[in-house]
């Protein structure tokens, strides 16, 4: 649940970033790709940063949330491993979005699949020589920074690789950038509290037992919205993005068509 909050620092630039490579990528304006990877790895550092610090202070506060002093020593290793690989996947994010940029959910789906078979396989090992929850979170992590590596990798192989210079980092670009990505964090945040608040509304108005029953009932339709912005959602912000630069305008170029009069 603790971890569950990160999400709050995400600030909406998964989705705008996609979106923002999209438009840099179909410029074709020398420079735009990685004035824009510059700014969003500044960013994604503030990111991590301050998700390093929650890490030390949740980590700081754990122990007081149990009694067993042991059980106290596990919570603590496992949200210092939990927070570092969190840090690490904020700046992992960059290079996700220019993947999605560039549409090659191909690669995003192939470094998940392998960070879930490596994940599921490691977990089997481990419940069986019981190393406990410190060695499953080990797991998750690990499996996830290499995830995060494969990205990143894969990200430097598009044409223009990837690309950024905190010393380019751009002012206007950061206030443009962040200004679409509100919009995405409102639209967000309004999902994450009504999901959070709703069972707190119909337990005080009808019954406890009616949120489990509106939890199951409302699944079907959240995982149906769920599936189709996954097939289409993340593509088309994307798709639609490039098709707006000015390397797909397809206006006709009047003074290319214009007669001779003479």
């Amino acid at each position: 649940a603790v971890f569950a909050q990160y999400g709050w620092l995400d600030l909406g630039l998964a989705v705008s970033m996609p979106r923002f490579f999209a438009k840099a990528i179909s410029s074709k304006e020398p420079g735009a790709i990685r004035s824009l990877a510059s700014t969003g790895a500044g960013i994604f550092l503030c990111v991590a940063v301050i998700s390093a610090a929650v890490t030390v202070v949740v980590a700081w506060l754990a122990p007081a949330w149990f009694e067993a002093p042991k059980a106290a020593e596990v919570a603590r290793s496992v949200v210092i491993v939990f927070g570092t690989f969190l840090a690490v996947q904020t700046t992992a994010q960059l290079s996700l979005g220019y993947l999605k940029g560039h549409l090659r959910y191909d690669k995003i789906a192939l470094a998940s699949i392998i960070r879930v078979t490596l994940t599921s396989v490691l977990f089997v090992i481990c419940i069986q020589r019981g190393w406990g929850l410190l060695g499953i979170s080990l797991i998750h992590a690990g499996c996830g920074i290499l995830e995060c590596a494969m990205l990143t990798m894969f990200s430097r192989g598009l044409q223009p690789p990837l690309t950024a210079n905190l010393r380019e980092f751009d002012k206007t670009r950061a206030r443009e950038l962040l200004g679409f990505s509100a919009a995405a964090f409102v639209i967000n945040a309004s999902a994450n509290l009504r999901s959070t608040f709703q069972p707190i509304i119909i337990a005080s108005q009808i019954s406890e037992a009616a949120v489990t029953d509106y939890s199951l009932g409302s699944r079907f339709p959240i995982l149906f919205v769920d599936l189709a912005h996954i097939v289409a959602g993340g593509q088309l912000i994307a798709l639609f993005s490039r098709l707006a630069g000015p390397a797909h305008d397809r206006r006709p170029d009047r003074t290319r068509h214009r007669p001779d009069r003479r």
